[in-house]
Parts: structure tokens; C-alpha cells; sequence
């Protein structure tokens, strides 16, 4: 074997762990209770591939290695999925419980408190003296119940305000941190500011490409919104093969914009050929759709 054949490999053995211990550390950070079992057990796969680092450990390690990584997407799925809906539900329908408990506690407190001054008031006119003071003792319990019920009850609602509150914030913050349409892969207009934020610290940003998607229908009039969500779906696979994996891609407003990676004489001069590639005919279902994309570099 050469030097330079032998660096190659030795380079790329490297490579592969530190991926591997990085993406295991990844994995626990995201979800401690899923992924820190993952991250334990590859922790020693530099000294152990390193002492045989035959093709055939490495393909062992690499298969071994993507069973788990499937096995992390089953569990942190289990473990996320079903929390993310319950919060939503609670934080879309809990006020309006929280507040018609609170609503008849209160009216039930009230409702006792009115009895309790009715019996008092025909206890006083009540002339018969057994029946008098069997009704003497019924206002005291009901104003017992009507005190307790405010006493205890209503601040075990408010509680109960204070989580759906907190249910509503999580939800919020949730929606802030959403950066990806899972349908297309495209990020969103937060997503695409923070990727060129992140990037622009690691590295110099040269240019920004962007792609104007206009589609309509037979007659010429613009597709409906519905329609162009279905197009992108459609669009995305011949979007993100116009543009390398390292470059970001986003969707906002009709618009695709590109944190490109070349110069922007690069950029521009695929200008004709990424239009040609991403227009023409769409059919979706029974619709047809005429697109057109301009493409400009920013």
C-alpha cells in the first residue's frame, strides 16, 4: 500500500469515528433518557476499531451502527410523538374547561350560600319549635360546604389555569423553534434566518440564490395556495438536485431562496439551466399546472 493510499485510509477511518462519536452525542443531547444508552455504548468504538480496522469490522460497525440509529428513530419517536398532539390539546381546549369549572364552583358556592340564607329565613318564621331547630342546624352545613368549596376547590382550578398556561407556552415555544416543513424539507423563513445566521459565523457567505415559482392553472389565473403546497411537495426532490447537500434551501411567500455555497459568478452562470430543470407541465391529480421560475442571485 502507498503512503498516500495508506494516509487516505487512516483519514478516512478517522473521519467515520469522529461522525460516529458525534452524531451518538447528538443523539443524547436531543434525548437523554433515549440516546445516552447509544452514546455509552459507541463511546468505545475508537479504541475497538482501531486495534482491527479490517474492511470487515468496519462494515460490521457500519451495519451495527445503522441498526441503532434506526432503533434510536423508533424510541425517541414512541417517546416524543404521542407528548407534542396532548400538549396541543390540552393548550387548545383546557382554558375554556379550566374556566367552566371554575364558572360552576363558584355558582354552586353561591347557590349554597342562597339556600343556607333561605333556611335561616324560614327558621325565623317557622312557629312549629321541633321543625324550627332541625332547620337551625341545615344553614351552617351549607355555608360549611360553600366556605369549603371556595377553600379548596377553587384554588385546585387555578391550578389547573397555571398548567394549561404552561401547556400553551411550551406549544408557543414549539411553534417558534419549527424551522422545517416536514412535508418538503424546505425550512421556513425562521429556519433560513437562523441557518444563515449559524453560517455566516462558521463561514463567508458569498451570495443568495433565489427561485420565483409562478404556477397557474389552465385558464392562467394563479394556482390556489392549497394547490401550490402540493406543487412544492411535487418540486422539492428536483429543487434540493439542482444544489449541493451543504447548502441551505428554504420556502417562504412563492419564493425558494438558497444559501449558496459558490461564488456568484457560479451561481449565476446555472442560472438558466436550474429555470429550464424546474419549469414545464406539473399534473396533480386532476389540476394542470403551468410553472415558470426565475432565478436571481442576491
Amino acid at each position: 500500500m502507498s503512503n498516500h493510499t495508506e494516509t487516505l485510509a487512516q483519514t478516512a477511518v478517522r473521519c467515520y469515528l469522529t461522525t460516529l462519536l458525534n452524531v451518538t452525542d447528538c443523539l443524547a443531547q436531543t434525548c437523554p433518557e433515549v440516546g445516552m444508552t447509544f452514546k455509552r455504548r459507541w463511546a468505545r468504538a475508537p479504541q475497538r476499531i482501531g486495534f482491527d480496522s479490517t474492511p470487515e469490522a468496519l462494515e460490521g460497525s457500519r451495519q451495527e451502527f445503522e441498526r441503532d440509529l434506526r432503533a434510536y428513530a423508533g424510541y425517541a419517536g414512541q417517546y416524543f410523538r404521542p407528548a407534542v398532539p396532548l400538549a396541543e390539546s390540552i393548550a387548545e381546549n383546557g382554558v375554556s374547561v379550566a374556566n367552566a369549572l371554575h364558572a360552576k364552583l363558584q355558582a354552586h358556592a353561591v347557590l349554597l350560600e342562597t339556600l343556607a340564607e333561605s333556611l335561616n329565613t324560614i327558621a325565623d318564621l317557622e312557629a312549629d319549635p321541633a321543625l324550627r331547630a332541625a332547620l337551625e342546624h341545615r344553614p351552617a352545613g351549607l355555608l360549611n360546604c360553600a366556605r369549603q368549596v371556595e377553600r379548596e376547590m377553587v384554588p385546585l382550578v387555578e391550578e389547573l389555569r397555571g398548567v394549561v398556561g404552561q401547556c400553551e407556552e411550551l406549544v408557543q415555544r414549539s411553534r417558534e423553534v419549527l424551522l422545517v416543513a416536514v412535508e418538503t424539507g424546505f425550512l421556513n423563513s425562521e429556519g433560513f434566518e437562523r441557518e444563515f445566521e449559524r453560517k455566516s459565523r462558521e463561514t463567508a457567505v458569498n451570495c443568495l440564490v433565489q427561485l420565483r415559482i409562478d404556477a397557474t392553472e389552465a385558464k392562467g389565473q394563479p394556482c390556489s395556495d392549497a394547490l401550490f403546497a402540493e406543487l412544492m411537495n411535487a418540486m422539492a426532490p428536483a429543487v434540493f438536485e439542482q444544489f449541493r447537500s451543504s447548502e441551505s434551501i428554504g420556502l417562504w411567500d412563492r419564493q425558494v431562496s438558497v444559501i449558496f455555497a459558490g461564488t456568484q459568478g457560479q451561481a449565476e452562470g446555472r442560472k438558466t439551466d436550474i429555470e429550464r430543470r424546474l419549469a414545464g407541465i406539473y399534473k396533480l391529480g386532476d389540476s394542470r399546472l403551468n410553472v415558470a421560475v426565475a432565478m436571481s442571485v442576491v
